[in-house]
């Protein structure tokens, strides 16, 4: 079977199974199975001299399957792409979005801001892949990280990621279901989040890919979404620096209600940022100092 024949059954397959942009999963599956890039894969399109051997048609097939089921893509191929960066990902780790990355660059941006006399110190709560931290870490030299998750699985694939971009000395990796597990290692210049914000009865109405396969624990915000809100402003000002802020990630039109949480606690300011698609999206909340 040439190369075109084959993207074209099995792009068919996943068109069967109403994944969404089966072309594009298709030919990440025949890349990574192949070990060429996307250019490369379509100069051999057509080349009658490059055939597909049984053991790749069988492990492309393999893949199809699983992706036909679903199964997200990252998990299938065991990495992802997070601002530029690659990380592992695995089964029982959310896998990172794209408009997550618009938070990580806005941790690293207030970072390169600050003075670099002292060593800077963050506080990355619901850690998951470490992919926030990483790519803030890669982006800043001068800090260290402390990152926390409650989830063993996630704590596992966040150690591998960091030793994967040689950051093990800026990195302390805790488990724990609280800001306050950090409290050793701060106060910290930054508290970064993104952590569990869908209601309770919403994730059974999600995609398969997140309401099968995704970890429950790193979805659910309890019945309205806002539980670890609820922590973060109750306790971020704990391990924070008087001059020190809080980012985090939230869902659809949760922010009002967010705003109203923190400004009972006694926050000075927080404001929102908008995604890719023009939805607010996260958060820049400040205790005890100003937001630049």
């Amino acid at each position: 079977m040439i190369l075109r024949d084959a993207i074209t059954y099995y792009r068919s397959k996943l068109e069967n199974a109403s994944v969404e942009d089966p072309q594009l999963n298709t030919e990440w599956i025949f890349c990574d199975v192949l070990g060429v890039n996307r250019a490369e894969l379509w100069l051999r399109v057509d080349d009658a001299h490059f055939l597909l051997t049984d053991s790749t048609l069988s492990k492309i097939a393999s893949y199809i399957d699983r992706r036909a089921k679903r199964e997200p893509l990252q998990y299938i191929l065991g990495n992802t792409s997070f601002c530029g960066i690659e990380f592992y990902t695995q089964k029982g780790v959310l896998v990172p979005r794209p408009e997550t990355e618009l938070l990580a660059e806005a941790g690293w941006d207030f970072l390169n801001k600050k003075k670099k006399d002292i060593p800077l110190s963050v506080l990355d709560y619901c850690t998951g892949t470490a992919c926030i931290s990483i790519s803030m870490a890669i982006h800043c030299s001068a800090a260290c990280f402390t990152a926390i998750d409650i989830s063993e699985d996630a704590l596992e694939i966040a150690r591998k990621n960091i030793d994967k971009h040689d950051l093990s000395e800026r990195f302390n990796l805790l488990k724990g279901d609280s800001v306050l597990t950090g409290c050793e290692y701060g106060p910290f210049d930054l508290v970064i989040s993104n952590p569990p914000y869908i209601p309770t009865e919403e994730i059974a109405k999600l995609e398969p890919e997140v309401s099968v396969y995704e970890p429950i624990i790193a979805l659910d915000g309890g019945e309205d979404g806002l539980k670890f809100f609820q922590h973060l402003a109750r306790f971020g000002t704990k391990v924070l620096k008087n001059e020190g802020v809080l980012m985090a990630e939230f869902g659809d039109d949760q922010f009002p209600l967010i705003k109203e949480i923190f400004k009972q606690q006694g926050w000075r300011t927080i404001s929102s940022r908008k995604d890719y698609s023009g939805k607010e999206r996260f958060f820049i909340a400040s205790y005890g100092g100003h937001i630049e």
